[in-house]
């Protein structure tokens, strides 16, 4: 049962394989729900980054978000690498989820989040935190949205996001947001919450540790 108060998604409880598609938060009467249907995506040409140990991938089976509609996207033509499409149109279907618990069990534990912590600069933290768009490159951010959705869940698509943070870098493969998850907001608040905690350490910050251009 998900009786927590908290606005956030401690994956960090739940990050072994056996426990996380049971952790509270996906609970069907009290949680968000669990996973899809299982769909054999082996074959499917439009998956640019395979995960291992995927379980689902089909709309989800349970909970207040079974009917749920999904109107726009999937960002196919960045997924795929076909020609664009209007992925802004309007494209009624059901919210997918793509459970992978061996990419949970290895990116949402107490181990990444300590590296993260650990970094000495903002670049450091942030190295830490976003990782790279390959499977052995992603940390727990990537771990959060991929580990729910997997090579097909709605949680990878860009048409479905609230600020697609990665849209500069037009040749990744995935984007890992979504506005048509709710879970988005849970894993990015516990993310907030990180991110809080190593403001919180009394290292010395200032505007010259952005490690990026301070200027539009």
């Amino acid at each position: 049962m998900f009786t927590s108060s908290d606005t956030f998604n401690h994956w960090t409880l739940d990050a072994t394989e056996e426990e996380f598609p049971k952790a509270p938060i996906f609970d069907a009467v009290t949680g968000f729900g669990g996973n899809g249907y299982y769909i054999d995506s082996s074959n499917d040409t439009s998956v640019r980054l395979r995960i291992p140990g995927k379980t689902g991938g089909g709309c989800v089976t349970d909970g207040p978000f079974r009917n749920y509609t999904v109107n726009m996207g999937p960002n196919s033509a960045y997924r795929s690498g076909l020609t664009k499409v209007d992925s802004t149109a309007y494209n009624p279907r059901c919210l997918t989820r793509d459970f992978s618990p061996w990419l949970a069990s290895q990116k949402l534990n107490m181990t990444m989040v300590d590296k993260a912590l650990a970094g000495k600069t903002f670049q450091e933290f942030d190295i830490a935190v976003q990782g790279r768009v390959e499977v052995d490159g992603l940390t727990y951010h990537g771990g959060g949205h991929l580990g729910v959705g997997g090579e097909l869940g709605a949680i990878g698509d860009l048409y479905s996001s609230p600020s697609d943070v990665s849209s500069r870098v037009e040749s990744r493969p995935c984007r890992m947001l979504t506005r048509s998850q709710p879970l988005f907001f849970f894993h990015h608040a516990n993310m907030d919450r990180i991110w809080k905690t190593w403001q919180s350490q009394g290292i010395r910050h200032s505007a010259s540790q952005c490690s990026r251009a301070d200027k539009p």
